[in-house]
């Protein structure tokens, strides 16, 4: 998992038009290092990156993007945002889920690039 400080989050994760560059990675997890739920989920989502290797996933901690978390309206962590890769739309926004119910769900909503909660 590639972990994003403020700066670098600001700088990727916006072109100068305000868009995504979605060949960066296919997923930014957002989170609390001091939440115990966000510690399982990111071990879950290790998992899926050791056994989908072309998956690529990012990690920022939620007190260093405020904006991020305005602009995707980010409503609690553990956060997955998830952007298509194919036919991908970069004013469109990403899927978000919350709930992350299994390394299988979360490993098929990467593969698939629909999230539905």
């Amino acid at each position: 998992m590639i972990t994003l400080s403020a700066a670098e989050c600001r700088q990727l994760l916006w072109d100068d038009r305000g868009k995504h560059p979605n060949e960066l990675w296919d997923a930014l997890y957002v989170h609390s290092p001091f939440c115990g739920t966000c510690q399982l989920a990111e071990r879950m989502l290790t998992i899926v990156e050791q056994t989908c290797p072309q998956v690529t996933i990012a990690s920022v901690h939620i007190q260093f993007v405020p904006a991020l978390v305005h602009t995707f309206q980010i409503e609690s962590v553990p956060c997955l945002l998830i952007w298509e890769r194919e036919n991908a739309d970069a004013s469109k926004e990403p899927s978000k889920i919350y709930a992350f119910h299994s390394v299988s769900y979360l490993y098929e909503q990467l593969r698939g690039g629909e999230a539905d909660g």
